[in-house]
């Protein structure tokens, strides 16, 4: 799988603006084969990240980089709560019947899904993406 370059659109401090629209046309594309990214880009407007950028200036092209370990603390982060609060809140309401089961599941499910969405705000800052320079498109 390849990795598109983005551009530094603006820059204010250390934090650059990056538009996530593909900066070139798909090779798979091209030959008519496709390759996924028209589902997310077709008819909508660039996506705009806002990360420190180092030394890349307005213009200048760049990587997105996630570690493996931070991919891995990210999937936990949003996955395990909810499924931990369906499968315990089946658990406790188990004993009282079936229906108390499957309603203890789904009021876990949506406790779980909201600590899920409050881990993710809070540790956003230390899983988010690494700004690296394009080292073989250069600017």
């Amino acid at each position: 799988m390849g990795a598109e370059p983005l551009r530094v659109s603006a820059t204010v401090s250390a934090v650059g603006r990056l538009d996530c629209a593909p900066v070139s046309g798909c090779p798979r594309c091209a030959r008519g084969e496709g390759c996924g990214q028209a589902a997310w880009f077709r008819r909508r407007a660039p996506h705009r990240l806002h990360l420190p950028t180092g030394s890349a200036q307005p213009g200048d092209r760049v990587m997105l980089e996630l570690p493996a370990r931070r991919l891995l603390q990210a999937t936990l982060l949003v996955y395990a709560p909810p499924l931990a609060g369906l499968l315990g809140g089946a658990v406790l309401g188990q004993p009282a019947g079936e229906a108390w089961a499957a309603t203890g599941g789904l009021a876990g499910l949506v406790g779980g899904t909201a600590l899920a969405r409050w881990l993710a705000l809070r540790f956003a800052p230390r899983l988010a993406p690494v700004v690296v320079t394009d080292r073989e498109g250069g600017s």
